[in-house]
């Protein structure tokens, strides 16, 4: 009796070297183990990870720049793991083209949820004859530069299709500054000496910012000026014109100002800039209001198409 309350007694001041000494000593074991075994299946250099998660604290947010940072340190071909999941990181053709290669069957079969036809479609196909006989038609009839060439019409089709959408994205565009602008679409407005479809606001000011990206050989030139080789002088008739249309929508709109009463917002920019030139310190013109005006589908029509 004597004996077994010593060991307990032993046990119990022991207690606390024990906690204090086995965690670490398990821990040290467990590296070691991953140590080995990484060793012993020659792999290549890698940060070292933690339990669980792996290399996945190292990703952070935007993997797409931690990589290459690692593939610096450790090389063009790093091994990490992503939880449990081995990952080796090809960082250069070189690398990338020689696995493409000689293992290619190893993306094969993907384990992420896909709208699957059970495996009948080449991206979940297991290797083998049947995921060759999936993978010629689309290299031989599909990718040649024989094939390209019979497709070449169409696609030519296609891309002359897409570039006419320019002007649907014009409208669109159009529309949207106008009627943060105006609340009204500029397509719908026109030169009130004019009604035909090129008097349009629109329209005058498309050609307003084409004539923005004409070099002016005048400015280098100036003996030739007077030629008006890039079209000077229809830049100041269509610039007549856009004033015209903008006086036009202004004195409708003060107008309306006076009937809808100053407990009103403003509605728009228009409005915005209206009761700018209402202050006395600020000496603020209809040209300016037109100017600014303008500038909007200058500067946010063109570029953002």
């Amino acid at each position: 009796m004597q004996r077994e309350t010593l060991a307990v007694a032993a046990y119990i001041s022991m207690r606390p070297f024990l906690l204090t000494i086995v965690p670490p000593v398990l821990l040290g074991v467990f590296i070691a183990t991953i140590l080995i075994r990484k060793a012993r299946m020659n792999l290549p250099p890698g940060p070292p990870g933690l339990p669980i998660i792996g290399h996945l604290h190292l990703l952070g947010t935007r993997p797409v720049r931690s990589l290459p940072y690692l593939s610096r340190r450790y090389g063009s071909l790093t091994f990490l793991r992503s939880g449990n999941v081995p990952v080796l990181v090809a960082s250069s053709p070189a690398v990338a083209r020689l696995i493409s290669k000689m293992r290619s069957h190893i993306s094969c079969s993907p384990t992420i949820p896909v709208v699957s036809f059970e495996r009948e479609e080449l991206l979940s196909a297991q290797p083998g004859p049947y995921f060759e006989f999936h993978r010629r038609p689309r290299t031989s009839e599909l990718c040649s530069a024989k094939q390209f060439h019979f497709f070449q019409p169409i696609i030519i089709h296609e891309i002359r299709s897409l570039l006419h959408i320019r002007k649907e994205l014009y409208d669109a565009t159009f529309s949207i500054i106008s009627r943060i602008a105006i609340s009204s679409r500029v397509k719908d407005l026109r030169s009130p000496s004019q009604n035909d479809r090129s008097s349009s606001l629109q329209n005058l000011l498309i050609e307003s910012i084409d004539l923005l990206g004409v070099q002016n050989i005048g400015d280098y030139k100036p003996c030739l000026a007077w030629m008006d080789l890039q079209g000077a002088m229809r830049a100041k008739a269509i610039s007549t014109k856009i004033k015209a249309v903008w006086q036009q929508i202004t004195d409708d709109r003060r107008r309306t100002r006076l009937t809808r009463g100053s407990e009103i917002k403003d509605a728009d920019f228009l409005d915005v800039l209206l009761t700018a030139s209402l202050q006395d310190d600020l000496q603020f013109t209809d040209l300016a209001i037109k100017a600014v005006l303008t500038n909007m589908f200058d500067a946010g029509i063109d570029s953002s198409t």
